[in-house]
């Protein structure tokens, strides 16, 4: 849909391979698969890829804040049982800014009144220069990228697609515990927190969110009487079966995209 509103056509096809090809490659290392994705879709929709890019950048910045939309859903329901993990939680990753929040706020301003500046007065001779230039388009392209949300066809029906995806994460989280007798109970709330925590723990800079991801949903569990060792193996279960559909399914994809390429 965001390709869409820049004015390209999109095959089903090729953005789900693309997809699940990045989603492999994530795997093997961190954030790879965002530029994967877009060199394909580039390659084979004829699309520039600095505009891809930032319909990417756009994806993650929309994935941050429906995470943060249910960390405060789920605090607000129970904050006796969550708001204090997950409070110190991000005060653990986010210390430092809380510590010095005013300088934070200044120097955010200093750098908008900063960038501001340089858009209106230096880009254009700046990229007059032959090697900044193209840099600097490159920039300009994924910056209409990240305005693709303006010119949406169907901006209900993305807001509705946003929530779906991690509703159906949800509920992938809910039927891996079912397999296990020790979270067989796990309820819709108890769920949401494992989501939330495992979202953290899939955006730390390790591949596939491994060992991340373990640590931090077997941490969340212990506030509901499962033990260390039974969340550890609710979370293995969990990630390990996804990761293995993402390696079977990437490579599937590859193999078709190849194929469909040799064909055409």
């Amino acid at each position: 849909m965001l390709i869409e509103s820049l004015g390209y056509k999109t095959s089903a096809f090729n953005s789900f391979y693309a997809v699940n090809i990045g989603y492999l490659a994530n795997t093997a290392v961190p954030r790879l698969g965002e530029i994967t994705r877009c060199t394909i879709l580039g390659k084979t929709q004829e699309a520039p890829v600095d505009a891809l890019l930032g319909t990417v950048v756009l994806e993650r910045i929309i994935d941050v804040l429906t995470v943060l939309i249910l960390l405060f859903i789920l605090i607000g329901i129970e904050f006796e049982v969550f708001g204090s993990f997950f409070l110190n939680l991000l005060g653990s990753k986010f210390g430092f800014l809380v510590d010095h929040w005013i300088w934070v706020c200044l120097g955010s301003i200093f750098l908008c009144i900063a960038g501001i500046l340089f858009v209106k007065f230096w880009f254009k001779k700046l990229k007059s220069i032959p090697g900044l230039g193209k840099l600097l388009g490159f920039l300009e392209g994924m910056w209409t990228g990240l305005l693709s949300i303006k010119k949406l066809n169907r901006p209900f029906l993305f807001v509705f697609y946003s929530f779906f995806i991690w509703g159906m994460y949800l509920m992938i989280t809910l039927s891996a515990f079912k397999c296990l007798a020790p979270t067989y109970n796990i309820g819709f709330g108890e769920g949401l927190a494992v989501l939330v925590a495992g979202g953290f723990g899939m955006a730390a800079p390790t591949p596939g969110g491994i060992g991340s991801y373990h640590l931090l949903v077997s941490e969340v569990l212990t506030l509901f009487q499962i033990s260390k060792e039974d969340g550890l193996a609710a979370a293995t279960l969990n990630h390990l079966s996804q990761t293995l559909f993402l390696i079977i399914l990437g490579s599937f994809s590859f193999l078709m995209l190849f194929l469909r390429k040799t064909t055409k």
